[in-house]
Formats: structure tokens, sequence, C-alpha cells
């Protein structure tokens, strides 16, 4: 080998190693959740959503698809999809088959995805693809185009004095967003429960000591990511 091909060998190398740390950051770690039909909950889990195969087709990095197949790879339940590779549906997740105008879809934080799941211009078609830390939940939707509100812990406390009494806010999200008061809405913090009034809100009292789950569920809605709460 001459010096120069060494030298152009050694160049190559230096730009492949340079690019790697670029393509590891564009692979986000995001935190995934699946909802069953009869309201069964898989994770929540933290995955990287890198690009993945499905049937025969490339799903790209950082796409709700790409989450759910890393979901799929780290024990999550099994799915299946169907269609061109430009705009896979996922029909079957575990058991549950779509049907009619039920079936599964996807939120990213509070909005219903707008795009196909592997869409490689993003969720809401607006050439951004997931970020890190981003929250995806797939579950079953009873009514395309009205599925059922989903909760979320408004700013959920992450360490509770023992004893302590601490009220907690519950908002449920529709398709497009946008948040109303969960009443009714049963939440726990370990094994202390309690039921949300008319604002969405109500008050548990932090037992025990540790890290405990908080969570927050309601009868046709579903259920909100669990937070981690330390008591003590």
């Amino acid at each position: 080998m001459s010096g120069r091909e060494a030298a152009a060998l050694l160049t190559t190398a230096a730009a492949v190693l340079a690019a790697a740390p670029a393509a590891l950051a564009a692979v986000p770690r995001v935190e995934a959740m699946v909802i069953a039909r009869d309201s069964s909950r898989f994770g929540p889990r933290s995955v990287h959503a890198g690009a993945a195969r499905v049937n025969a087709c490339r799903v790209p990095a950082a796409t709700p698809l790409a989450v759910l197949a890393a979901f799929d790879r780290a024990g999550g339940p099994p799915f299946r999809a169907r269609g061109e590779c430009s705009a896979l549906y996922v029909f079957q997740i575990g058991r549950d088959r779509a049907r009619g105008r039920e079936g599964w879809v996807y939120k990213v934080g509070h909005r219903l995805g707008t795009t196909a799941a592997a869409d490689p211009s993003g969720p809401f078609g607006t050439g951004r693809r997931l970020g890190g830390e981003q929250r995806v939940a797939w579950f079953w939707c009873v009514s395309a185009g009205r599925c059922q509100r989903t909760l979320e812990v408004v700013r959920p406390p992450r360490r509770v004095p023992a004893g302590r009494g601490v009220r907690v806010a519950v908002r449920a999200y529709d398709d497009n967003g946008r948040g109303v008061p969960a009443r009714g809405v049963r939440v726990a913090l370990g094994r202390t429960t309690a039921v949300t009034g008319a604002d969405g809100t109500a008050v548990l009292i932090a037992r025990g000591h540790g890290r405990q789950t908080l969570r927050a569920a309601g009868r046709g809605l579903v259920p909100a990511f669990p937070e981690p709460v330390v008591i003590g």
C-alpha cells in the first residue's frame, strides 16, 4: 500500500468515526406505552427509536413505527402491519385486530398523529421527527376520528414528605390535544387512592418511604403515563 493510499484510508476511517456520534444522536430515546383494547397496559418503557425493518420495508428512525418496533424488541407485544412502505398501517398489536372504525392509533404527547406511523416527514407531517424524551402512546381507539381521551398528570411532584397531603391534577386530552379537567378519575400513589372532583384534582396522602408510582386511570379513558415519586 502506498503512502497516499494509507493516508486516504486513515482519512476515511476518521470520517466514519466522526460520523458515528452524530448518527447515534439522531436516534432519540423516547418513553413508549401500549394500551390494549381491554385497557391493559404494556410499559412504559424507554426505547431507542432506531431504524427498523417491518415486512420488507425499512422504517426510518425517530418515527412512531420505529418506536413500536423497538418496544416489540424490548419485550412488548408483537404487532402486524400492511400496506405500501410509504404508508404502513398497523392493524394488529398483541391479540387486538382492527375492525370497522376501531383500531390502533398513536399519540405523541397530547396529539394524535396525522401521518402514517413510518412517514419520514414526522408524526404531524412537519418534517420534524421524534425528539429525545418525548412520549409515544399506541392505544386502541374505539372510533376513528373521535378516539377516547388520554389522561395526563399535570406537573407531577417528584418528591413528597412522608405523611404529607399532595394535590394531584389530571387533564384529559382529545385527538387534537385539547385538554379539560378529568373528573371522576382514580389516582393512586402507591396503595393510596382518591377520585378527582369536577376540577380534575384530588388529594392523596403520601404513605411509606422510597420510590413509588403515581397513576391516573378512568373508565373509557386512556390511562396516564405513570409518574415516579419519591416519598420521604
